[in-house]
């Protein structure tokens, strides 16, 4: 431990700084669900009784089914939209008004982070069918469809798996590990300045 260890006035800064950190990844969580609630909307949008695919064959327009799917995905991802951006509003307000994160707060931001996840597996769902309405359905094996879906399926999972590793990395940084952050940072920051 550093000489600043038993420092009141140094443990106190290093704490603020940790709840701004962390403050701010919450931030950074609630723009991300917000983006999505957004596209949400314009996906509905697209759920009209209707809608005709682009493809030419009758058999590869939509049915009244997967219009129906469409609307039931979306509300579902909106749902977990709202209760992780509900739930990471409360999360920063315990963070800004007791800056001391403990166990719980923890939880609160894993079950976020876990709604979130859901939120955009359940969209990417709603995605296909979307896709599907537009273009035409798999069934018919319309090669702009499947390769849509297809790609859509890999960029997501790759993008979920990426946010889960992240985040659950930022968030379960400790007050001593913040700490060799900041002073391997500074180190840094001064050897570049020579």
């Amino acid at each position: 431990m550093s000489s600043q260890g038993n420092d009141p006035n140094a443990a106190a800064t290093r704490t603020g700084e940790l709840t701004k950190f962390q403050s701010n990844a919450v931030d950074v969580l609630s723009s991300i669900n917000s983006l999505f609630t957004v596209a949400v909307f314009l996906g509905l949008s697209f759920a009209s009784p209707n809608q005709k695919s682009i493809d030419p064959r009758s058999e590869c327009n939509p049915d009244a089914t997967m219009l129906k799917r469409l609307v039931l995905w979306e509300v579902i991802s909106f749902s977990f939209f709202l209760f992780s951006s509900l739930f990471l509003k409360s999360l920063q307000l315990y963070i800004n008004m007791l800056g001391d994160i403990k166990w719980v707060v923890r939880g609160m931001f894993y079950i976020s982070v876990l709604t979130t996840t859901l939120g955009v597996a359940s969209f990417t769902v709603s995605m296909a069918y979307l896709i599907q309405i537009q273009v035409g359905k798999m069934s018919c094996w319309i090669f702009e469809t499947t390769l849509s879906v297809i790609f859509l399926a890999v960029m997501v999972f790759l993008g979920i798996v990426s946010y889960l590793v992240v985040t659950a990395l930022t968030f379960s940084l400790t007050t001593d590990d913040f700490d060799q952050h900041l002073s391997s940072t500074t180190v840094f920051t001064t050897a570049a300045s020579f």
